[in-house]
Parts: C-alpha cells; structure tokens; sequence
C-alpha cells in the first residue's frame, strides 16, 4: 500500500523522535483505533517497509497482514457495520 492510501483510510501518523526511539533518526508509523478501547490496526515503520510498501496488522496479533487497500478497506468496513459503539458518537464514558 501507498502512504497516501493509510491517510485516506483515515489512519493517524504517529512519529517516535530519535530520543524514543534510542536511536539517531526514529521512524514513524500510522495507526487506527475503531473505538477508544477497542480493535486497533497499526502499520509497519518507515524504516521498514516491504517491497508492497505499507502494511497493515491487527495491534498485538500479528497474523493477519493487509497489503493491499482494496482487501483492508473491506475488513474496515466489515468491523465498523458490526459495531455496537462506533468511533464516531460514541458513547461510552
């Protein structure tokens, strides 16, 4: 996937300094929350981007991979319709 494809998806960038990173350079990567305590899906960093570019996992549960848009925008959409609190209006205290 593109960079470009996690912004329109409408994951968030997270950037990690050099100083949280414990090295000269850090990274960065992007991140997508369903709810405020819920599924969340992360990306690989910048500095490790695989010859499809981006990808996307499941936060701690590393066995599904998403590498192209097409494929992740449908498990999105999947997940939001089934949601009984979406992130969106979402009610919980």
């Amino acid at each position: 996937m593109k960079e470009q494809d996690l912004v329109e998806l409408g994951f968030k960038e997270v950037n990690v300094t050099a100083e949280e990173a414990g090295d000269e350079k850090g990274f960065r990567y992007y991140e997508y929350s369903f709810s405020r305590n819920g599924l969340q899906l992360i990306s690989n960093t910048d500095d490790e981007l695989v010859d499809e570019g981006w990808v996307v996992e499941i936060f701690e549960y590393n066995d599904i991979v998403f590498k192209d848009k097409a494929t992740l925008t449908s498990f999105m959409k999947l997940v939001r319709g089934s949601m009984i609190y979406p992130t969106e209006g979402d009610t919980r205290e």
